[in-house]
């Protein structure tokens, strides 16, 4: 069986979401995946070559420390605007807690390197917490995605389920580092469910705008043209610019259907044969959480595992920041 090499450009680690796959094939050809259609930029691209230099790195300028000291009120509804950077402020507390051993996790926090995740991994001493540009990936990105196409909530077209934001927003804080399977789908779960699209019908830009158990298809890529339409059922096609998202509501895993785009022996197969298919089960490979069955897909070993790291070393190291 062909061992993938795979890459998660733009990603803070395992559970981070992605804005494009990539795989590489023993012949070191590499697959490019767009998540939520479309065509990658070039800063995807850059981030293929520069490795942990790709991303949105607008959000150190952008970020800053925003949103860090905001507080959620218990009574008062979460407006669905405000819920992207309110999972990119836990989830950025979560990584400076698992990565760095630091329990306040504020922007500039010193790192000594010697605890959390990057102990043992040759980071030196002297290093502080760039919260801001893990704030503003996290804000695009979310959890394995959940937070894609969040700049469109605004529109009218997007509502947020208050019970399931909240329950998004509490598992982040208190997210495992070594996380077990149960618990990276609650986590994976509920900041899905969290925003929810109205439109079963029509035209729509992103996959956010269309109501769970559909997903927004390209009708004509030329003309940008996208609609509604119901998710694609077990063996009928998922098309290439939507992949995932054909096959479970925004690629969130809710049907645990996935889009195959490998053979049994690894090999990729041409996008006219891509499929939705049951997730597979620990032990089989994948790239993604989306084609485990029941557990994470473990970015070290590139299986389906039961449990696994919270974070990837490499992607905690891309938040130190030195003098």
């Amino acid at each position: 069986m062909t061992r993938w090499r795979w890459f998660v450009v733009a990603s803070a680690g395992l559970v981070g979401a992605v804005g494009a796959i990539l795989f590489a094939c023993g012949d070191d050809t590499i697959y490019m995946f767009p998540v939520d259609g479309g065509t990658p930029d070039g800063a995807v691209d850059a981030a293929a070559d520069a490795g942990d230099d790709g991303g949105v790195d607008a959000g150190t300028d952008a970020g800053g420390d925003a949103g860090t000291d905001a507080g959620v009120d218990a009574e008062a509804p979460i407006a669905v605007t405000d819920f992207s950077a309110l999972v990119a402020r836990e989830y950025c507390s979560s990584l400076g807690r698992c990565c760095y051993g630091i329990e306040s996790a504020d922007a500039g926090a010193p790192i000594a390197g010697d605890a959390g995740l990057v102990a043992d991994s040759g980071v030196d001493a002297g290093g502080v917490y760039d919260r801001g540009l893990c704030e503003g990936e996290a804000r695009v990105f979310g959890f394995e995605g959940s937070n894609l196409g969040a700049e469109l909530a605004g529109d009218g077209r997007v509502d947020v389920d208050q019970d399931r934001a909240r329950e998004c927003l509490s598992r982040l804080r208190s997210l495992t580092c070594f996380t077990p399977q149960e618990e990276f789908r609650s986590v994976r779960s509920a900041c899905f469910a969290a925003l929810r699209g109205t439109l079963t019908s029509g035209s729509c830009t992103k996959a956010i705008e269309c109501a769970p158990g559909y997903y927004c298809k390209t009708i004509n890529a030329d003309a940008g043209a996208r609609e509604c339409r119901p998710l694609a059922g077990p063996g009928e096609s998922c098309p290439e610019l939507e992949f995932d998202e054909a096959c479970s509501y925004r690629a969130s895993g809710d049907t645990n259907r996935y889009c195959r785009l490998i053979d049994p022996t690894g090999t990729p197969l041409d996008p006219s044969a891509w499929t939705c298919e049951p997730s597979v089960d620990n032990g089989a490979q994948c790239a993604v959480g989306t084609w485990c069955a029941q557990g994470i897909c473990d970015f070290g070993s590139g299986v389906c595992s039961a449990q696994a790291n919270a974070f990837t070393g490499d992607g905690c190291k891309r938040y130190i920041k030195y003098p």
